[in-house]
């Protein structure tokens, strides 16, 4: 009887073990989480940036329009002088420098936009696959709570047995 006692307490202990080693495995779950919602904070920054660059584009294209009106000032200027001819060259030189400089700029924002949506891409992957393994561990951790709810029910039941005819045998 005290040996069937210490087995079960045993066994209790056990069960007092896994179930610290669940809870740390949901704690672990719990900071994959934490490291998802940083995810999504930093796709809202990226939402931002785009925003940025979106704007960026647009002063582009009113430089270019800009640029396309003074060159068609450079244009006026010529048929009527002939001094302002080369002043006006200078300037429109120095704009297309500058419109090639905004493309640049241009272009390697846009790969820089088109790095950042792959690299978006594969973390929006990363957390479906994050949160497919939370759900089969949180399965997982259900089926084993239940099965352990079982198995202490019918510890339980045999140790109320026990103790009753132990109690029923001694008054008897």
């Amino acid at each position: 009887m005290a040996q069937q006692l210490e087995n079960v307490r045993e066994q209790l202990r056990d069960r007092d073990e896994q179930l610290r080693e669940r809870t740390e495995q949901l704690t672990n779950v719990q900071g994959q989480l934490q490291e998802r919602d940083e995810l999504r904070e930093r796709t809202q920054q990226l939402t931002i940036v785009r925003g940025q660059l979106e704007e960026k584009n647009q002063e582009v294209s009113s430089l270019e329009e800009r640029l396309r009106a003074r060159d068609q000032e450079v244009i006026e200027l010529k048929a009527s002088l002939s001094t302002a001819q080369q002043e006006r060259d200078g300037q429109l030189s120095e704009r297309t420098k500058q419109l090639t400089i905004v493309r640049g700029q241009l272009e390697e924002k846009n790969q820089e936009v088109y790095s950042l949506e792959e690299r978006l891409r594969a973390r929006d992957q990363e957390l479906i696959e994050l949160e497919a393994s939370l759900s089969t561990a949180q399965q997982e951790r259900d089926g084993q709570l239940r099965e352990r709810t079982k198995q202490l029910t019918i510890v339980r039941g045999q140790l109320k047995r026990k103790i009753k005819k132990s109690l029923l045998w001694k008054s008897g």
